[in-house]
């Protein structure tokens, strides 16, 4: 039985939510008027969200350039300097759903506010992945009329609109929409600006190696290994030593606090330090190798996995 275009949001915002989106929307582009429009929400009403001028920035580079964005930590990005004071979010996916190279039909957009990175590279990976199934999925139900997210149980006037005329509209007095609890300050961390698959640095490619090991997210961790090493140690003795470097409470509590330093970059290499929070812990050095598709870890001195045996 082929899915109900229903079928297909509801499975979208579930893969949002399950990777630590407090909010989240997907976009599908009406076939008569060509206008997005938001077809699924969560963690806020639809219209806010989608009316909010940091998200409607990536919601309209997505939408007109068909191009996958990530967003590291939002209060250090310049993409959003002039508007910073407007921002919701720490850290943010935007997913474009293609029907061709040069076609979007649909967007799928997630965000939180829980820190930096909580989303990083392998989650772009995996995102694009998913949204190139939604689109074969929604292709395949014939797009018929897809029906509009149900209202909270309190009263309010309807608010989904075509994003066309959210990213015009005069950037709304977010205040309302906010807790009213001042905004802590964001620990000091480099500049970095939006990540996709192309820009991805040694620092952000190393950064989400920690992370992904941090919430055993063990195959997207190996897949950001270069391709000798990846063929050395396959993913399932890879696994294996991860697992067994993580029964430990005392491994897992200092990898919360481990920072990554770029020590020296080339065209072709880089050298990492990850740093513990203890002056007295074991530095962890590694190599990065630029291969075909972005920095990849070539070698490790040091890092979250149990010696063979």
């Amino acid at each position: 039985m082929s899915d109900s275009i229903q079928q297909v949001i509801s499975d979208a915002l579930e893969f949002l939510k399950h990777r630590g989106s407090e909010r989240g929307l997907m976009l599908l582009k009406e076939e008569a008027t060509g206008q997005f429009v938001v077809r699924g929400a969560f963690g806020m009403d639809a219209g806010v969200l989608a009316a909010q001028r940091p998200v409607a920035l990536l919601l309209e580079k997505a939408r007109h350039n068909g191009c996958s964005l990530v967003v590291l930590d939002a209060d250090q990005d310049p993409a959003f300097e002039g508007i910073r004071e407007l921002l919701d979010f720490r850290s943010a996916v935007c997913i474009p759903i293609l029907r061709s190279p040069d076609q979007v039909i649909g967007v799928l957009y997630g965000d939180s506010e829980a820190g930096s990175g909580v989303f990083c590279y392998p989650d772009l990976m995996e995102a694009e992945g998913l949204c190139a199934d939604l689109a074969a999925r929604l292709e395949a139900t014939g797009r018929s009329p897809v029906p509009r997210p149900e209202p909270r149980t309190r009263r309010r006037a309807p608010v989904l609109a075509a994003v066309a005329v959210f990213l015009v509209v005069v950037p709304l007095v977010w205040g309302a929409a906010r807790s009213s609890a001042p905004r802590r300050t964001p620990t000091p961390v480099p500049a970095r600006g939006q990540v996709t698959l192309e820009t991805a640095g040694p620092v952000a490619v190393a950064e989400s190696f920690l992370r992904q090991i941090r919430v055993r997210n063990l195959t997207g961790a190996h897949a950001l290994l270069s391709y000798r090493i990846q063929e050395e140690l396959p993913l399932a003795p890879f696994e294996a030593r991860a697992n067994r470097w993580l029964v430990s409470e005392s491994h897992r509590w200092e990898l919360q606090y481990r920072k990554v330093r770029l020590e020296g970059q080339g065209e072709i290499f880089a050298r990492i330090v990850v740093e513990p929070r203890d002056p007295g812990g074991q530095v962890w050095r590694w190599k990065l190798a630029q291969q075909s598709d972005g920095w990849r870890i070539d070698e490790m001195n040091g890092a979250p996995l149990e010696d063979s045996p």
